[in-house]
């Protein structure tokens, strides 16, 4: 288990957040819902959490950052935020996905063997995971297909989770749980760090546009 100071960012949906521990316990958390990816908030929400507590980036010495999926934006603004923090202060990188800050709000559930997490993906999908007794990693399944998927889980037992209407609502990916499993992990190489898209972007360059490589 990590002890001292961390700091946790997630911006995978509109409800981006920040969230600072101390020794495992939380010292305060910051949250706002944007509709502009979070370009323009989650720096000075970071700015006033830390003021508030009277911290400097350097004092911290680990970083938990939601990688997705969800928002490609979002979480590519999350991730390279964080990854400036470590070039400039040394702090170490623990990378969460959604689905597994989701899943964090629901263990210790009575009864709960397994746990769905789901995430809306837009275009009529949604991202899901399974852990428990049964595990299923990130996938992208169509609203229209999630009875059959849930189905196949074999686990009618399983407590879906999320924020993800109609399927589940009201439990979005949160700083908080981000940095609660950052304790818990093993830091990653931040060079190598990526955010997790689970599906290509709805936007790509066509073969004729991408640049060429030098000969």
């Amino acid at each position: 288990m990590f002890r001292g100071k961390l700091a946790a960012l997630e911006t995978s949906t509109a409800l981006g957040s920040v969230a600072l521990f101390e020794d495992g316990a939380l010292v305060l958390e910051r949250e706002q819902r944007v509709s502009n990816a979070h370009g323009e908030s989650l720096l000075p929400m970071l700015d006033l959490a830390l003021r508030d507590a009277g911290w400097k980036p350097s004092d911290i010495a680990r970083w938990g950052v939601g990688i997705g999926p969800g928002s490609f934006t979002g979480v590519r603004i999350g991730v390279a935020l964080a990854k400036g923090i470590h070039l400039a202060t040394g702090a170490e990188l623990v990378g969460v996905t959604s689905l597994d800050a989701i899943a964090a709000a629901a263990v210790g559930a009575v009864g709960a063997e397994t746990i769905v997490a789901v995430l809306a993906a837009m275009r009529g999908e949604v991202f899901a995971q399974a852990t428990g007794r049964i595990a299923r990693g990130p996938t992208c399944v169509r609203i229209a297909d999630w009875d059959a998927w849930r189905a196949s889980l074999d686990a009618p037992e399983a407590l879906v989770i999320g924020d993800a209407s109609p399927i589940a609502e009201g439990t979005p990916p949160h700083a908080r749980l981000v940095g609660r499993l950052a304790m818990t992990r093993a830091a990653d190489d931040a060079d190598a760090l990526e955010p997790v898209y689970v599906r290509p972007p709805d936007i790509t360059l066509p073969k004729s546009a991408k640049p060429k490589t030098p000969p």
